[in-house]
């Protein structure tokens, strides 16, 4: 309704909301950026925009001008069903996985993010940084939620509809994601 509406300060609502579930500490930057959209009337825009790449079907990173990061990620999520979170743990496992699949290498071009945790999750150093590369980011992320959205497709389950299985495989990287050097059966 916001998009719709072009309503300004229930989209700035939203975003905060999402954006403090993440935690406040990680959101301050993405908090300011929302605020200074609000303020110049282009929160709308900026969520239109990313609303419209995401439904491509081709990635221009040339031409993307949206921010993106992990907080973006988990805002642009709730713009469309097939998009993903592209935070440190989902990218992390999934670098991780095509590391594996592919003799540590990178041939889809995917990245990782930084993150604070005492964890393992780094996949390599094939896999480039995105944190601060807005553009590289979305592109990631977008890959990967095209990689998971086809294995949702390709592996049908009866009790779950693509974007819901392309939701769990989201949740699992996150959770397997936490420590690259935990083994799970």
């Amino acid at each position: 309704m916001a998009l719709s509406n072009n309503d300004e300060e229930c989209g700035f609502k939203i975003c905060s909301d999402i954006l403090q579930w993440g935690g406040v500490s990680v959101a301050t930057k993405n908090l300011a950026k929302i605020e200074r959209l609000r303020a110049n009337k282009e929160l709308m825009k900026t969520l239109n925009n990313a609303r419209s790449y995401i439904q491509s079907k081709a990635i221009d990173i040339n031409n993307i001008e949206i921010p993106c990061n992990s907080g973006f990620s988990k805002i642009y999520t709730c713009l469309d069903n097939r998009f993903i979170i592209y935070d440190s743990r989902v990218a992390a496992k999934m670098c991780s996985l095509i590391g594996q699949c592919f003799n540590q290498t990178n041939p889809l071009g995917l990245g990782k993010t930084t993150f604070q945790a005492k964890a393992n999750r780094n996949p390599g150093p094939q896999f480039p940084m995105l944190t601060g590369h807005d553009s590289k980011y979305f592109e990631s992320n977008i890959k990967a939620a095209w990689i998971l959205e086809e294995f949702a497709i390709n592996n049908p389950r009866p009790d779950y509809s693509a974007e819901k299985l392309t939701f769990a495989c989201q949740t699992v990287l996150f959770v397997t994601g936490f420590d690259l050097s935990k083994k799970y059966d």
